[in-house]
């Protein structure tokens, strides 16, 4: 999953937004959503819900993450993206929030992601996160925005983080240049 977020994210993303087809921190994320669902090995294993509003997440991570992604009965990974390029974005929040859920793995939590179609309610059909679940953080902002001049120290500093160096993440970095083209890595 890691390679094939990080192939979307310095192709496809950074060709839509060099043609200046991405306006907002939605449209970003419907760009991963479109080229993850236009991946038929991906969707063989993986099923994605986006903004997940379901009450334990919100509040157990203070936010409604982007994504998350399920295999079977697991949460295996949960996106966060920020969409700022033309200011220095604000990171601690969200990365403090991924970490939250991140801590819960192994854990008995249980989370609703499904609706029943019946009735609009939450379904029974429950998720616990994964032990080797990824975290996602998609960004793009000025170049020296201290949210990507040093990605290890935004994760592993984070004192609400439990044994940091097992941590599974992936940065997914849109670096803006004034008067340079950017770079996506």
């Amino acid at each position: 999953m890691k390679d094939l977020l990080q192939s979307i994210w310095k192709k496809q993303i950074k060709a839509e937004y060099d043609k200046g087809n991405i306006c907002s921190e939605s449209h970003l994320q419907a760009e991963i959503f479109h080229h993850l669902r236009c991946n038929d090995k991906f969707c063989q294993t993986y099923r994605i819900f986006v903004e997940p509003r379901e009450p334990h997440i919100h509040q157990k991570m203070g936010i409604i993450p982007d994504m998350v992604i399920i295999r079977e009965s697991k949460i295996v990974a949960a996106i966060e993206l920020k969409y700022v390029p033309n200011a220095y974005a604000k990171f601690k929040k969200d990365i403090r929030s991924l970490l939250n859920l991140y801590n819960l793995r192994g854990s008995e939590q249980t989370f609703s992601l499904k609706t029943n179609p019946k009735n609009g309610n939450w379904s029974d059909e429950r998720f616990t996160i994964a032990e080797d679940a990824l975290l996602v953080y998609g960004i793009i902002t000025k170049s020296l925005s201290a949210a990507i001049t040093n990605p290890e120290s935004i994760w592993l500093a984070e004192p609400s983080i439990k044994n940091a160096e097992t941590v599974n993440y992936l940065q997914l970095v849109g670096s803006i240049n004034k008067g340079s083209e950017s770079e996506f890595y």
